[in-house]
């Protein structure tokens, strides 16, 4: 993790202004049908297919992470997400049960 850090820290706490003046140039320069071959528009990615992708391929290549790791870390995870999920219920139910013994008592 230290090292995905230092690898992406110029490009998480810089600022960062791109200009695509060119390439928006570039793309109203092509005909239609260059257009539907070169899709280049930024606006038709499918970010989340792009993001998913991007992250698999740092993991992969830029800090040599096998499969089994990923394996690993996802049995870990659930794990962890069950235990999570028990502390909370346990907690949540010793609140309920810690305020109701301070509500006074009803007599019937």
């Amino acid at each position: 993790m230290e090292k995905l850090t230092l690898l992406l820290k110029s490009f998480t706490m810089c600022q960062w202004n791109f200009d695509d003046t060119n390439v928006q140039r570039l793309w109203q320069q092509l005909e239609a049908k260059d257009q539907k071959l070169f899709p280049f528009n930024v606006k038709d990615l499918d970010w989340d297919d792009y993001v998913e992708n991007n992250a698999r391929g740092i993991r992969l290549y830029v800090l040599q992470d096998k499969n089994e790791h990923r394996q690993f870390a996802k049995r870990r995870y659930l794990m962890l997400r069950a235990a999570n999920a028990m502390l909370w219920t346990s907690l949540t139910t010793m609140l309920v049960y810690g305020l109701s013994n301070l509500m006074p008592k009803s007599k019937l």
